[in-house]
């Protein structure tokens, strides 16, 4: 793969995966930092991502690894005998929340593609609805029932995960 052809492929989704990594991070410094991190590991396997189908899904990925790696080494720091224990019951919530994350994006990726779609630019791409209407041609009224339906599903499928 080309540095242009790179560029072309995975710098679409660097607001995504800002956004997502904000979310997990609940930091905007380490946030850019892991973003930065998975494009540098996306970079190293460029010659890999050639057979890759999806590769908006395989960044995402990418980057969540990067994100729960992060967090384990801050918690290993905070493991520390004489650390304060309020310190590490925050870091706690902050993996469950991103392993919470990690199963929801999964299971985004198994809804149907039109709903899927629907969440991915409702909620990562910040977008209106006018502006999904605008993007995908669908109306307004459908772009509702669609995101509707995969946030049942999204809940249906998690419960089931728990």
């Amino acid at each position: 793969m080309t540095a242009e052809s790179f560029k072309k492929t995975f710098l679409p989704y660097h607001k995504k995966l800002y956004l997502i990594a904000c979310r997990i991070l609940h930091n905007q410094q380490d946030a850019e930092d892991a973003v930065q991190e998975s494009y540098i590991k996306l970079w190293n396997q460029r010659d890999k991502t050639v057979e890759i189908i999806d590769t908006e899904a395989f960044a995402v990925v990418t980057l969540r690894n990067v994100c729960l790696d992060k967090l384990k080494s801050v918690r290993q720091k905070f493991d520390q005998p004489d650390e304060n224990q309020a310190d590490n019951a925050l870091l706690d919530t902050q993996i469950e929340n991103s392993e919470q994350m990690s199963v929801v994006l999964k299971i985004i990726e198994t809804l149907p593609e039109y709903q899927r779609i629907v969440v991915q630019m409702k909620h990562f791409d910040d977008l209106s609805f006018n502006e999904i209407a605008q993007a995908t041609g669908l109306t307004e009224v459908n772009i509702r029932v669609l995101l509707s339906r995969a946030r049942k599903n999204i809940k249906e499928k998690y419960l089931q995960y728990e």
